[in-house]
């Protein structure tokens, strides 16, 4: 009897042995969570700019006053411009999720950290909308001028010359990421290391943009 509970004591772990394994499983955790963390922002930076190109086709890529011979409530679905003094670009996106020809939903417009609006209502007056889009589209434009992008890019006076930065307290992604469409419908991405002007807008054409209800600007 005796010999069994001392083999059955022998089979357990002691108390160093077990925080030696808390402390492997704790260094093995600190070094694969950053690697994680960026496999989980690449996959959602990926499906942002997928969603942006998507969204590029649907209403622009005929690159026609009136894309797709569609109609809005406010009128064609051109894009804006700045006589049309659209407050903000949810503002504007929402006349064209409230019409039925173009079969759109508030989806479009979520990223991480944005969450799909509810109603109209919800979409115009709160941060339901990722997306900035530039006013006064026309031959001025280059295949890789940004018109539509993420609303973590800060730019000076809303200018999309005047790139200033990733803003670190927006959504989605902060100042680790942000997506680019340009006129060409090409959609990419820019990080922390290649947030400069040349890479957001290497063209230079002049023109402001709407950033969304609640957002940076």
């Amino acid at each position: 009897m005796n010999r069994s509970v001392r083999s059955k004591r022998k089979k357990a772990f002691t108390l160093i042995e077990l925080l030696v394994v808390i402390a492997i499983i704790a260094l093995l955790a600190a070094i694969l969570a950053p690697a994680v963390t960026k496999a989980l922002l690449k996959g959602q930076v990926a499906q942002t700019i997928n969603n942006g190109r998507n969204l590029f086709v649907l209403l622009f890529a005929k690159q026609m006053d009136n894309p797709l011979g569609l109609q809005t409530q406010s009128g064609s679905a051109a894009w804006p411009t700045t006589d049309d003094n659209w407050s903000d670009s949810s503002a504007y996106f929402a006349t064209l999720v409230t019409n039925a020809s173009f079969n759109l939903s508030y989806n479009f417009f979520i990223a991480p950290g944005i969450k799909v609006a509810s109603d109209e209502n919800d979409f115009k007056n709160n941060l339901r909308n990722a997306w900035c889009v530039s006013l006064d589209v026309d031959d001025r434009y280059k295949a890789s001028t940004p018109v539509l992008f993420t609303q973590s890019i800060r730019l000076t006076g809303r200018d999309i010359t005047q790139f200033e930065s990733l803003d670190e307290q927006a959504k989605p992604y902060g100042n680790k990421a942000a997506v680019i469409v340009g006129y060409g419908g090409n959609a990419y991405s820019i990080d922390q290391e290649t947030a400069i002007a040349t890479n957001f807008n290497p063209t230079a054409v002049q023109a402001l943009a709407l950033y969304p209800k609640g957002g940076i600007l």
